[in-house]
Order: C-alpha cells, then structure tokens, then sequence
C-alpha cells in the first residue's frame, strides 16, 4: 500500500553576506559549535544510558551556541566536484546540517514526517565576483505539508521560521546593526531569545 501527499512548494530564500566568505564560514561554525566534541548522537546515547531525557537537555544546552543550535555536520560541496571535474574548478560551498534539543522540535512532534527535513540545512558559497558568500536556506514552514490544518503545528513551525532566519542573518552580517551588538555583548554561555515548545505565536526575542 502507497500514498501520495502534496506538499506546498518551499520557499527557497537566498542572502548576499555583509562579511567575507571566510568570516561568514567561520560565523557560522562557530555559533553551530562545530568543533565541540561531543556529537547529538553521543549525547543520546549518554540519555539512553541514564535513562533519563534530560541528561540530553543539558548536554545539548551546553553545547550549543547563542542560538541554540548544534551542528549535524558541513558537506564540502566542492570538494567532490572538483575531484571528479578538474579542468572546471568550481569555488567553495558547504552545505551545513543543523538542529537543535528536543524541546525545540515542536513540529517533528506535532507530525513525525517533518523529520524528512530535519536537520535543517544551509549552503554557504563563495561568489565568483567578490569576497562575500551567497547564503542559501529553505523555509521551514514551507516544507511541511497540511500545515494549515494544524494551528499548533503552524505556530511552531512559524517560530522556528524565525529562529532560523536570526541566525543567518546574524552570521551573515545581514542583521540590524543595534541587535547585532547587543548579541555580540552576551555574557558567555548565554542564548539569544529561548527555545521552547512552541504553543502560541510568541516568536523568539532577544
């Protein structure tokens, strides 16, 4: 037996960085805490072995970066097309996975299919014209089929829509000057905005 859904068509939303490639790479690898060395799926397994969720929860907030992402790993795009096409060289692209604690999966809970986008996903590639880096995400929201039939669901998905977009425009030196410094002036270990189960149409704040 099969099935077939529709899913609205996504949303594909692609920004010109205010830094350069490499500041904007590096922004975002940072704030993802790439090089940490505990992974999501070493911090599961740690749960499992408590027998308790919220070893995870801590782990995963410890982990995190301002915004209360992890990161799920950074494909080099480019280093597979310029092995397998070296007379066309092509410049550097990461398409990086990310996501976050389970609190903060408010859709996947709500629909378990979502998951089929999770991690969420960026790419960040050099311009062939100057120093910067095109930034390239799709829309939560907008991959989640039936959406409008869920007010639950289209809250959380709606505010995880936001969340996103903050990070990306604060890696991509695309933020507003005045909430960019004041993120830059958090203490250590502090989270811009709060993760939490997403009940209402309260989005993130600062």
């Amino acid at each position: 037996m099969s099935r077939s859904t529709y899913v609205q068509r996504t949303i594909r939303n692609t920004i010109v960085s205010e830094k350069s490639f490499k500041e904007t790479l590096d922004s975002f690898l940072y704030e993802l805490r790439f090089f940490h060395p505990v992974h999501a799926d070493k911090m599961i397994e740690q749960a499992m072995e408590a027998k308790d969720p919220k070893v995870f929860d801590t782990l995963a907030e410890e982990a995190s970066g301002r915004f209360g992402y992890l990161s799920f790993g950074d494909h080099k795009v480019h280093r597979y097309l310029n092995k397998f096409n070296p007379n066309r060289p092509v410049l550097e692209s990461h398409a990086i996975a990310l996501g976050t604690s389970p609190r903060a999966y408010s859709m996947t809970k709500h629909n378990q299919e979502a998951t089929i986008n999770f991690p969420l996903r960026i790419t960040v590639t050099q311009r062939p014209n100057d120093d910067r880096a095109s930034v390239t995400w799709d829309l939560p929201s907008s991959q989640i089929p039936n959406l409008h039939l869920n007010k639950t669901l289209a809250n959380a998905a709606f505010f995880v829509d936001d969340k996103f977009e903050e990070l990306i425009r604060f890696c991509s030196g695309t933020m507003d000057e005045k909430k960019y410094k004041k993120i830059l002036s958090m203490d250590k270990g502090a989270k811009v905005g709060a993760w939490k189960d997403a009940g209402g149409p309260t989005l993130s704040k600062l």
